[in-house]
């Protein structure tokens, strides 16, 4: 009976995301402010596209992708890759502040043109607009 049951509860699981995937699914984001004061991000090319369970963006320098999971305003960042270039040391400190701070990420809030990303004790991290 009980693995009945975890069956099924995998199953409603995989389904759901297919048939209510997350309303970031499709949206693409261009980061306007973040909580560091130490890099202005203004001057760097940072942005985040979500696709059904999966991102990738720009982090300043390098091309950045993984997984995500979103629910209730809920979102974690995981398995993050990025490419391996380097650049000046200015964009390379935009681009270690927007990775951790991706990784500290752990709630969202969407509301119309903007996407405010908050830690999990409900911090302010980074606030970005809509693209295009």
């Amino acid at each position: 009976m009980k693995k009945l049951i975890s069956i099924i509860l995998l199953i409603f699981t995989m389904l759901s995301s297919v048939l209510f995937p997350s309303p970031l699914s499709g949206t693409k984001w261009e980061l306007a402010s973040w909580s560091e004061s130490s890099v202005d991000p203004s001057g760097f090319s940072i942005s985040l596209e979500f696709q059904k369970g999966s991102f990738n963006g720009r982090s300043a320098v390098n091309l950045y992708g993984g997984s995500y999971k979103a629910g209730d305003e809920k979102l974690t960042f995981s398995h993050i890759h990025l490419t391996a270039m380097a650049g000046e040391p200015e964009a390379m400190r935009a681009e270690d502040t927007y990775m951790r701070l991706l990784d500290q990420t752990r709630k969202y809030v969407l509301d119309g043109e903007s996407l405010t990303l908050f830690d999990g004790d409900g911090n302010q991290l980074m606030v970005f607009q809509k693209a295009g």
